[in-house]
């Protein structure tokens, strides 16, 4: 989906999966970049158990989907 980071998205039945050298946190760039191509994303965790959800970490949520433009 992008090589903007070196990285790309696998998406498929509303689950994308990410890959390339991005670490082993989350990262904003890379929420971003995908909240930028589908939409406002509900949560964004990984397989490491961290996780930005409504209940959890908020605040980062909301940043990685301020890149969602309004209709």
């Amino acid at each position: 989906m992008s090589r903007k980071y070196g990285f790309k998205w696998r998406c498929s039945g509303g689950t994308c999966k990410l890959t390339g050298p991005y670490g082993t946190g989350l990262n904003m760039s890379v929420c971003q970049e995908l909240a930028s191509r589908v939409g406002p994303l509900e949560y964004y965790y990984n397989s490491a158990g961290m996780r930005w959800t409504k209940t959890e970490n908020l605040a980062l949520l909301t940043q990685c989907n301020s890149v969602v433009k309004k209709s």
